[in-house]
């Protein structure tokens, strides 16, 4: 599409749209950086040896589908998650994992709100996330 400045891409999302987002960014070596609200990866590798999975085909999908997975191809383009302390659809100490996985830079922002994906309180923080991805 002619009016998207490919020097200026950034994926981003919330919740499940920003696990995509990880992987889109992952996958585009054209990006800037990924900005990820309110999401977490589905730790697969844990899930594999914690019920003892050994179908390839099976690992290969589900690893295939978790952007924990496409973490360490985002580096070196910056990484922004945003999450709240209190979201009760994807626990906060989930989110803390997924960051945990990826490389520098990236930032994990939280925030208090009591919702589940965007909030207001997240402005300055995806603001901030943003900055230096673009110019």
């Amino acid at each position: 599409m002619p009016e998207i400045d490919p020097e200026r891409i950034i994926y981003a999302g919330e919740s499940n749209g920003a696990r995509t987002a990880i992987i889109a960014c992952a996958l585009d070596e054209r990006s800037k950086g990924v900005l990820a609200l309110s999401t977490c990866g589905y730790g697969t590798d844990a899930v594999v040896a914690q019920l003892g999975i050994e179908d390839e085909d099976i690992i290969r999908f589900y690893r295939s589908i978790d952007p924990d997975t496409y973490l360490p191809l985002i580096a070196p383009r910056p990484l922004a998650m945003i999450h709240s302390r209190n979201d009760t659809v994807i626990l906060y100490p989930l989110a803390v994992k997924t960051y945990a996985l990826a490389s520098q830079p990236k930032s994990l922002i939280s925030v208090d709100c009591t919702v589940h994906g965007y909030c207001q309180e997240m402005d300055e923080g995806i603001e901030k996330g943003l900055k230096g991805m673009v110019s």
